[in-house]
C-alpha cells in the first residue's frame, strides 16, 4: 500500500476501501468519503494528539485541532485506482478522483437486478444491499440467507467461520459447532463496498451516490484464512490480520503535507 505522511505520522492508503488508516494503530481509520474536498485535494480537521478524524461540526476552536490536505488518490496511488475501476494502462487517468467513473456497463446490469457474487473458494453467494444479506447461489433447503448484523463486524469489513467442505457459513458461538479442519475464517468488505447500488436503495438514495468511491463490482472474492482452535469465536475473527497493509517499495515521490 502506498502511504502519506500526516502532521508526522504515516497513513496507508487502502485505496479500494477509500480510507487511510493509521500505521500505529489499524483502528484509527480516516474515511475518504467523509472529507472535504477540492479539484486535487482533500481537506479535514485531526486531533493533532490521537491522529483522530474530527466530525464536521465537532472542532471548535480548541488548539488540538488542526486543518489538514491530502492529494486525492488518483495521485497517490495511480496503480490502485486503475486496478480498482478497471481502467486500461493506456487510458489516461483523471487528474482528480471526482472525476472517477464506475463502469457504465457493471452499474447498468446491477440497477437491472443483476447482485454482485461472492466467491468464497468454489463457493458462491449473492448480496444484497437492499435487504442486508449474503445467500448461496444455488439455494439448499438447510441453510438459506445470511443477514449483515449476523455477521461479525470489524472495522470496515465483516467476518465470520465458513465450513468449506459444505459450503456454509456458520454462525454461533459454540466450538464443537466451528471445530474441524474444513473451518475457514473469510472477510469480506462491508455493505457499501459490497452492494453500493442495494446500500443506496436502503437508505433512501439514489442507485450511482456511491459508486464514485465504490465502483459496483460483478464479483467480489473473499479472503480466507485458516482458522486457530484455541481461542473464543469473537477472539479468532478479532485477531486475524486478513487486510494487514504492506507498504509498497517502488521507488515513487513522497507524498505528504
Amino acid at each position: 500500500m502506498k502511504s502519506i505522511e500526516i502532521e508526522g505520522r504515516k497513513f496507508f492508503l487502502d485505496t479500494d476501501k477509500a480510507v487511510l488508516l493509521d500505521s500505529t494503530d489499524f483502528n484509527n481509520r480516516l474515511p475518504i468519503m467523509e472529507m472535504n474536498g477540492q479539484d486535487d485535494k482533500y481537506w479535514f480537521t485531526i486531533n493533532q494528539v490521537t491522529k483522530r478524524f474530527v466530525t464536521q461540526g465537532m472542532e471548535g476552536e480548541d488548539a488540538l485541532f488542526k486543518k489538514v490536505e491530502i492529494p486525492h488518490m488518483v495521485a497517490v496511488d495511480p496503480e490502485g485506482i486503475r486496478k480498482k475501476y478497471n481502467i486500461s494502462p493506456g487510458t489516461p487517468l483523471p487528474g482528480s478522483d471526482y472525476l472517477l467513473e464506475c463502469d457504465k456497463k457493471h452499474f447498468a446490469q446491477r440497477v437491472h437486478g443483476q447482485l454482485p457474487i461472492i466467491n468464497i473458494g468454489p463457493w458462491k453467494y449473492a448480496a444484497e444491499g437492499r435487504v442486508e444479506q449474503i445467500r448461496p447461489v444455488i439455494a439448499d433447503r438447510n441453510w438459506g440467507p445470511v443477514r449483515y448484523d449476523q455477521l461479525t463486524k470489524i472495522n470496515d469489513e465483516y467476518r465470520f467461520l465458513f465450513n468449506m467442505k459444505q459450503g456454509r457459513i456458520i454462525i454461533g458461538e459454540s466450538k464443537a459447532v466451528y471445530a474441524g479442519n474444513d473451518m475457514m475464517i473469510v472477510a469480506l468488505p462491508d455493505a457499501i463496498h459490497l452492494d453500493p447500488v442495494g446500500y443506496a436503495r436502503k437508505h433512501g438514495d439514489k442507485d450511482d451516490l456511491y459508486i464514485n468511491y465504490f465502483p459496483v463490482r460483478p464479483e467480489i472474492d473473499a479472503k480466507i484464512l485458516k482458522m486457530s482452535h484455541n481461542k473464543s469465536l469473537f477472539q479468532v475473527l478479532r485477531d486475524a490480520n486478513l487486510f494487514r497493509p504492506k507498504e509498497s517499495h517502488k521507488k515513487t515521490k513522497k507524498q505528504g503535507l
